[in-house]
C-alpha cells in the first residue's frame, strides 16, 4: 500500500470520557456543543455534520452569537429516538408523534 493512500486511512478515534475531554475532572460537559463536538459525539466528520444539518437531518441548532451550538441533551434523545429528519423530530417533540 503506497503511503498516500495510508495517510487517507481513517484512524479509530481514542475513547475518551467527558471528564477527559475537560481542564479539570469537576467540569461538567458542556450544554451546547460546536460542530466539531457534535461530529465528535456522533463519530462523523465534521463536514458530514454541517451537511446533515444543511439537509434538516440534524435537530435545529440554536444561535449563539455568531455561532451555531446543538444542545448534548436534545442529540442523545435525538439519537435514541433513532435519528429522525428534523421535520420528524421537530413534530414528535411537540407530541405530534412520527
Amino acid at each position: 500500500m503506497s503511503a498516500a493512500l495510508r495517510l487517507h486511512q481513517p484512524q479509530a478515534p481514542e475513547p475518551t470520557t467527558p471528564a477527559t475531554d475537560r481542564s479539570s475532572a469537576n467540569d461538567p460537559a458542556p450544554l451546547l456543543l460546536s460542530v466539531d463536538e457534535v461530529a465528535h459525539l456522533l463519530g462523523i466528520g465534521t463536514s458530514t455534520a454541517w451537511r446533515l444539518h444543511s439537509s434538516g437531518a440534524l435537530p435545529q441548532a440554536l444561535r449563539v452569537g455568531r455561532s451555531r451550538r446543538w444542545s448534548r441533551d436534545e442529540l442523545e434523545r435525538w439519537v435514541q429516538a433513532g435519528c429522525p429528519s428534523r421535520a420528524q423530530w421537530e413534530r414528535m417533540r411537540k407530541g405530534g408523534g412520527a
